[in-house]
C-alpha cells in the first residue's frame, strides 16, 4: 500500500512533489484597489496588449499592459501546486514575480535577449490564474 503525501499527491510517482521550491514567492504590489479576490469579467489580448476587466461586486477595473511578449492563463482549481507554494491570504491578486517556470521558459526559448527588460505578473481571479510576462508597466483604471 503505497503512502500519500498530505496534499494528495504521491511523493513515489510525482517528479514535480520533489520540485516545489523552483519557484519565487510572488511579491504583493502596492495598489489603491480593493483589498480582496475579483471574478473576471473579460479579458483581450490582440497580440501586443494584454486588458483584463475585474468584478470587485461594487466596482469593475481594469488591468492593462501593452508590450506583452508571453502570457499564460489557468484555471485556479487547477493550479493546486502553484498555489501550495505561496503564502496567499484571501485578499492578494496582483502581485510581480522574479522566477517562475513560466519565465525560465521564455527566456530559454527567446536565447534571453530581453532578460535584462522583463517584468513577470502574476494575477488571482476568484477562477483563474493570470501570468504575464512584458517589457512595460502596468496600468489599472
Amino acid at each position: 500500500m503505497k503512502r500519500w503525501g498530505l496534499d494528495g499527491v504521491d511523493p513515489e510517482r510525482d517528479y514535480l512533489y520533489s520540485k516545489r521550491t523552483t519557484q519565487s514567492p510572488w511579491t504583493v504590489l502596492e495598489h489603491n484597489v480593493a483589498q480582496r479576490i475579483p471574478s473576471i469579467d473579460e479579458f483581450q489580448y490582440d497580440g501586443s496588449v494584454l486588458n483584463i476587466v475585474l468584478d470587485f461586486h461594487a466596482d469593475q477595473k481594469t488591468v492593462r499592459c501593452e508590450a506583452v511578449l508571453a502570457f499564460k492563463m489557468i484555471e485556479e482549481g487547477c493550479a493546486f501546486h502553484t498555489l501550495a507554494n505561496q503564502n496567499l491570504d484571501g485578499k492578494t491578486w496582483l502581485m510581480k514575480v522574479e522566477h517562475t517556470h513560466f519565465l525560465s521558459y521564455f527566456n530559454q526559448e527567446s536565447e534571453s535577449i530581453y532578460a535584462d527588460s522583463l517584468s513577470s505578473y502574476v494575477l488571482v481571479t476568484q477562477g483563474q490564474i493570470f501570468e504575464w510576462i512584458t517589457t512595460a508597466p502596468i496600468q489599472i483604471y
